[in-house]
């Protein structure tokens, strides 16, 4: 079943959680990460671990992520994986920090508060995530043997 946009927005907008994949200095590195999404198909994931973990992400850095949801029926699950270049944001002021406390802000007022705490780079990690491909899936649709549906950005 091919599922629109708007019903991938729907499913990001009601999703919390992401795990962002990246090489590190020794070896593969997986963070569980809260996530908010922006109009422009921009992703930005915050965590509160040792910042050191993040250190090996420069400017356009390859990384992956899985967001999946939780649901009541089994084949309702759903998942998201994407595939991208990600920054780390280190200047909270600026555009793409804004962005980032308000995206993910709408899903935890904790998070969008911290954005205008001085004491903030000291606390979080924000990253930006500008996917390439997006590849959207339910159980029941992958034990169906269906494709999933795929977004890719050029």
């Amino acid at each position: 079943m091919a599922h629109t946009k708007d019903q991938i927005d729907e499913f990001l907008r009601n999703a919390f959680f992401s795990v962002l994949s990246f090489q590190g200095s020794d070896g593969l590195i997986s963070q569980l990460m809260i996530f908010g999404h922006s109009v422009d198909g921009s992703f930005y994931m915050i965590s509160q671990n040792e910042k050191s973990i993040f250190d090996s992400l420069s400017a356009e850095s390859p990384v992956s992520a899985l967001i999946y949801k939780e649901e009541e029926n089994l084949d309702d699950i759903t998942q998201l994986y994407l595939q991208g270049k990600a920054t780390l944001i280190k200047d909270f002021s600026s555009a793409d920090g804004q962005t980032a406390f308000q995206c993910i802000g709408e899903k935890s007022p904790l998070i969008a508060a911290a954005g205008g705490d001085p004491e903030s780079p000291s606390k979080y990690s924000v990253v930006k995530v500008e996917a390439s491909v997006i590849s959207y899936i339910s159980f029941g649709e992958q034990k169906q043997s269906m494709p999933p549906t795929v977004l890719k950005r050029s």
